[in-house]
């Protein structure tokens, strides 16, 4: 068992871990923190295997809204660790996590990047990844496909690849190692720390993210690429502009461990594999905040009409990937909502976590900040 306090960034876990050929499922980014990222669900190299962060911790220590310090555990109070799991800061001060821990040595991974000329090719094995994965062929192997736009367009196709086997080039993943043409390829043997130092990106920039959730379909994916093409085009000029669409495959290989130990809150269909989007824009002057987020408000819109008019919309948004105004509690589907606010009531009579704690998604309507009616 590992145990971390809230303040903790997975930085200090993997510096800890990793000279002891330990590790716990935790970010794929050294910055991210460790409570952030947790109690959202939180994604990690490692959730073919264990499943997603939150669906990894043994018990949380949490502070109630009166004082009283409980254990949330399949044991103790169970209806809080299930609303924990996934429920954000709606709750209690989570002060520590104790995380499953597991043996874990050297592995495989890095970054192949490609030039947007490949991306329907990239696409089609992507949806084929999922698929094997969804089948548990390889629990080992994960693929973060990121697509990049910068102030002329399309500019790079980069799939982050990560076998937690210190073994290279596995069959799952050779489809996205050999394909040409290459702009590089850096994968190679190393640590965890290593791995998640390369993908954490610079301070400096303005960002605006938001979410989505798709079927395992290909072409699917190929238009929402193409509607961020005409989306996008009065963002181009403005100072310091980058795009990036993430495209993360939840295999039904890791919405199995969600249901573990009495289940996580999201609500996620355990009979399908879905990509989770991570859409971000960078820039460089709050003058633009605007601009960047009405454009991002309208592209979703154009997305969910789009993926809603074929039958491949997946209603759960990630909440953290989400923009603020995205409705993601409510993307959990009627009965956790209703199950996280009955425990909400039971843990917060007095509704301090939705009244006077700022910052999260809360467990009534949009705007957050919104009081709701027990």
């Amino acid at each position: 068992m590992t145990s971390v306090g809230p303040g903790a960034r997975w930085e200090d876990v993997y510096s800890k871990l990793d000279p002891l050929n330990l590790s716990v499922v935790g970010g794929r980014v050294l910055t991210v923190g460790v409570a952030g990222l947790t109690l959202g669900g939180g994604n990690s190299f490692f959730a073919p295997r264990y499943g997603i962060a939150c669906d990894a911790v043994a018990s949380y220590e949490v502070v109630l809204s009166d004082g009283r310090q409980v254990i949330a555990s399949p044991q103790e109070h169970p209806d809080l660790y299930k609303a924990l799991r996934g429920g954000g800061n709606n709750f209690g001060i989570v002060t520590q996590f104790n995380l499953r821990t597991f043996e874990q040595g050297k592995l495989w991974g890095g970054f192949v990047m490609h030039p947007p000329s490949t991306t329907a090719e990239n696409l089609q094995r992507l949806q084929e990844f999922n698929t094997a994965s969804g089948n548990g062929i390889d629990n080992y192997a994960t693929n973060n496909q990121v697509h990049i736009y910068d102030a002329n367009g399309r500019a790079v196709v980069l799939n982050i690849l990560v076998n937690t086997k210190p073994i290279e080039n596995p069959e799952i993943l050779r489809p996205f190692s050999t394909l040409q043409p290459q702009i590089s390829n850096d994968m190679r043997i190393t640590n965890l720390s290593d791995i998640a130092k390369e993908g954490t990106p610079p301070n400096g920039a303005r960002n605006a993210w938001a979410s989505f959730s798709f079927a395992n379909n290909a072409t699917i994916l190929a238009h929402v690429l193409d509607l961020a093409d005409e989306a996008f085009v009065p963002l181009r000029a403005i100072p310091g502009f980058s795009a990036i669409f993430s495209f993360q495959a939840i295999s039904k290989e890791i919405i199995k461990h969600m249901s573990s130990n009495g289940g996580n809150s999201l609500g996620i269909d355990p009979n399908r594999n879905i990509f989770w989007l991570n859409y971000g824009v960078s820039y460089t002057n709050a003058a633009d905040d605007e601009l960047v987020y009405s454009t991002t408000r309208n592209y979703f819109d154009k997305v969910e009409q789009y993926t809603r008019s074929t039958g491949q919309h997946e209603s759960f948004i990630y909440m953290n990937y989400a923009l603020p105004t995205q409705r993601v509690i409510e993307s959990y589907g009627q009965a956790n909502v209703n199950f996280l606010r009955a425990v909400a009531k039971k843990y917060d009579p007095r509704l301090v976590f939705q009244r006077l704690v700022p910052g999260g998604f809360k467990l009534g309507s949009v705007p957050p900040s919104r009081d709701w009616d027990l």
